[in-house]
Parts: C-alpha cells; sequence; structure tokens
C-alpha cells in the first residue's frame, strides 16, 4: 500500500513538473505579429527640395508626434504633431524656442513628449547636437514648455563607469558617431514609471570594437547592443543602469515598449552609414531576444522609428524617404498588429 502512494506522488510531482515546463515554454514564446497595412507620410519642400527625414515619433492621448532630423548637416530639424488617422496627411509644425539638431528618437508618458537628438558631435560648438528635452503641448497643440538638458557628457560617464574599459573608451569617446563614438538613436519609456530607456547605435560593447584606424583587430560590427536606463535625467538626482543586447552585431535605430507585451519592438541597424536593419522583440522578464521575420520590412528604405499604439494593440514602423537610395520606394510605413 505504501509503494502504491509512493509511485501516486510521484506521478503528480511529475504531472506539476510538465505542467511547469510547458507554462515555461509559452512564457518565452514570441508574440505574434502581423502587417495590417502599408502607407507612404508625406514629402516636404525645403527650398526646392522635397524630403522626409522622419528619425522620431511618439504616441500620447490621441496625439502623434513626429520629429526630423533635419537632412544634410541637420539643416532643417523639425517636430510635427498629428494624430494615427491621418499619418498619410501633413503634418503640423510644431514652433519651438529650442534649437535642437539631429533629432534622432522620441517617446512620451503621461502628456509629456521627449525628444532626444544623436548626441554624436563631440566639437564644443555643436551643442544644439546633444539636447535631450521633455516638452508639454497646451490645448492649442502648441508648444506650452520644454525642459532640456545637455545630456552627451552625463551619457559618456555612464559608460565609463558601467564598461571601465578604458581602451574601449579611449576609442568611443572623441570619435564621430558613425566611426564608432556616440550615437543615439533610440528612445522608449519602460515599465517603470518616470523612467527613459536610451538605445545606442553606437557604440557596441566590445573589447575589439572601434573604427579600424585604431587597428586590424578593431571592428564596428563587433559587439553587443547598448541600452541606458535613466530615472530623472533632467535633474542632478539622475539614475541610470546598463542593458546589453546581442543583436548580430548591430546597434539600435528605433525602440518603444509594448505595455501589453511587456517587451520592446527594436530596430537594429549597422553603426556604419548602410541600408541593412532587423527587427526584434525583447523582454526582460521571463527573458526573450528574438529576431522578427515580418512581411516587407526589407522593403522599407530606412526603417528608424517605432510608434506604438497601445489601445488598438497596433505600431506603425515608419521609415526615412530621402536619398537617391529611397527614389520610387512604394511605402513607408507599415502598421502592425500583435497579439499578446
Amino acid at each position: 500500500m505504501l509503494n502504491i502512494i509512493r509511485t501516486a506522488m510521484v506521478l503528480c510531482s511529475s504531472v506539476f513538473a510538465l505542467g511547469s515546463l510547458s507554462l515555461a515554454a509559452d512564457e518565452a514564446l514570441a508574440p505574434k505579429f502581423t502587417v495590417q497595412a502599408k502607407g507612404k507620410t508625406p514629402l516636404y519642400q525645403f527650398y526646392g527640395s522635397y524630403l522626409q527625414d522622419l528619425s522620431a515619433s511618439a504616441y500620447d492621448q490621441g496625439v502623434v508626434l513626429l520629429g526630423f532630423d533635419g537632412g544634410r548637416n541637420a539643416q532643417f530639424p523639425e517636430l510635427r504633431i498629428t494624430d494615427e488617422a491621418s499619418l498619410p496627411k501633413p503634418a503640423k509644425l510644431l514652433k519651438r524656442q529650442l534649437v535642437q539638431k539631429d533629432i534622432e528618437a522620441a517617446t512620451a508618458a503621461d502628456g509629456k513628449f521627449y525628444v532626444i537628438a544623436s548626441l554624436s558631435q563631440e566639437d564644443e560648438d555643436t551643442q544644439d547636437y546633444r539636447v535631450f528635452v521633455e516638452l508639454t503641448l497646451d490645448d492649442r497643440k502648441e508648444v506650452a514648455s520644454e525642459r532640456y538638458v545637455y545630456f552627451r557628457k552625463k551619457l559618456l560617464k555612464i559608460l565609463q563607469r558601467h564598461f571601465d574599459d578604458d581602451l574601449w573608451f579611449a576609442r568611443i569617446a572623441t570619435t564621430f558617431g558613425k566611426s564608432g563614438g556616440l550615437n543615439v538613436e533610440g528612445l522608449s519609456v519602460t515599465d517603470v514609471p518616470g523612467q527613459l530607456m536610451v538605445g545606442l547605435r553606437s557604440p557596441l560593447y566590445d573589447k575589439n570594437f572601434g573604427d579600424k584606424v585604431f587597428g586590424k583587430n578593431i571592428s564596428l560590427d563587433r559587439g553587443k547592443a547598448i541600452l541606458v536606463n535613466v530615472t530623472d535625467p533632467f535633474s542632478k538626482r539622475m539614475k541610470s543602469d546598463v542593458i546589453t543586447l546581442d543583436l548580430d552585431g548591430q546597434g539600435v535605430r528605433g525602440m518603444e515598449y509594448i505595455p501589453a507585451l511587456k517587451g520592446y519592438v527594436i530596430i537594429g541597424g549597422s553603426v556604419e552609414k548602410g541600408n541593412n536593419f532587423s527587427l526584434w522583440f525583447y523582454r526582460p522578464a521571463p527573458y526573450l531576444l528574438e529576431k522578427i521575420s515580418l512581411q516587407d520590412f526589407d522593403h522599407l528604405c530606412r526603417p528608424e522609428s517605432i510608434l506604438s499604439i497601445p489601445e488598438q494593440s497596433i505600431f506603425y514602423i515608419l521609415s526615412e524617404e530621402s536619398g537617391s537610395a529611397c527614389n520610387d520606394v512604394k511605402f513607408s510605413f507599415l502598421k502592425v498588429s500583435y497579439d499578446n
């Protein structure tokens, strides 16, 4: 009789163990992503040239903010606002007192929009490229306030302290962004209120990352992408931590947190100038990092931004449409749904 009871207990334990394994396997699965529609955002005229150098987007309370990096030499940086249904139509230009060049990423939460420049310029007379902004809109959808910080030095100090690698830091601290120096192209809210995540296109972290001028064993496509969580970045009380992800030798070109999925959709891209992009889903817990194969993603010219509309369980992948490489593109955004 005792043996029968013991056998039953073992069988029950096995069933519970299998159930736990099954649950863990289900939790590890990536969400299903489906392209629902394709479309084009408008071009804008600048002194006779028509451009669409969209590099940033954010959504909050029905308002879509679009950021444009300014084209060659960041001559025409802009922020515009619209709504989700009007993405194919010209968006309203925001008038700003603050100059912010090379706008590269944006996110939003609780009535506040956050916009960051590339931070890639290290010369003393390029402070407009180092601006990180928190802005609010009034009832007329005009800029009500802008709080800002010059963020390049702060971010470099975070990287220096975290990685504690003098040779790596010496290579990246004084180098231009697309040659392996600091270059921010991602920004997102997180699941922690008040916290923002900054995604770096460059540098990657590896002992041998850097421009080839530093040695034959040094390379710009070697290393892990860097994400930096910052809390209260506009004050002296800022807190931070650093995450690295293996994106197959690419950095972050765009990203956004999807609350229903408890994770991030990330656009990967090369440190150097190029048209090689990838799409990823990253969930911190339970940990998952998976490359996404998505219909028509490879036909976007330069995908650079994720625009999340949480209440509809959709996001947009937005792409630039400027330069000869983007001539005659058929669409510049994908509307994507997901199952959670």
